[in-house]
């Protein structure tokens, strides 16, 4: 998955909710999760492209979660839990961003690792969403698009960056 897919997403409209986005970024990492397990006793770079595919997908995520759907849902008991696990999840895409050339092992254990702890976090997640379609306060359309804006944002940044280079 290259950097614009990502951000745009698989198949998400001008108008989606901010729960279908969520739900759709879920099914992609699960889908980079099965595409990484497929690879395990492949070529190590093979790996390490998909490794990085998941850090961006994780990077893009948390950032319209902290920035915007978080904030929305107030004091909901599942935020604070949400972004402790988001913590240690980045604390796994930083070392796979962070290192050149892992070794074999440590680029298969952190993404493993990684895998792990994103299962409990989308596991959780899964409820925050669910209140938040069952919470008939929120306008989550609106949500929607300014999550769709951040991602717009940031592939513009990101765009500039790579111009430069």
């Amino acid at each position: 998955m290259d950097l614009q897919a990502a951000l745009d997403g698989e198949n998400i409209g001008n108008t989606d909710s901010a729960t279908a986005i969520l739900k759709r970024d879920h099914q992609a990492m699960r889908k980079a999760f099965a595409k990484y397990r497929e690879l395990m006793n492949d070529v190590a770079a093979q790996r390490a492209a998909v490794a990085q595919d998941i850090c961006m997908q994780f990077e893009l995520h948390f950032a319209v979660t902290r920035e915007i759907l978080y904030p929305a849902m107030g004091g909901h008991e599942l935020v604070r839990e949400l972004l402790e696990a988001q913590e240690d999840v980045q604390e796994c895409v930083e070392t796979l961003r962070n290192a050149r050339a892992l070794a074999e092992s440590e680029l298969d254990s952190t993404t493993v690792r990684l895998m792990e702890l994103a299962d409990f976090y989308i596991c959780r997640e899964r409820h925050l969403i669910a209140a938040a379609d069952q919470d008939g306060g929120r306008d989550l359309d609106s949500l929607g698009a300014r999550m769709i804006e951040l991602r717009k944002k940031i592939a513009g940044a990101v765009e500039d960056l790579e111009s430069r280079s």
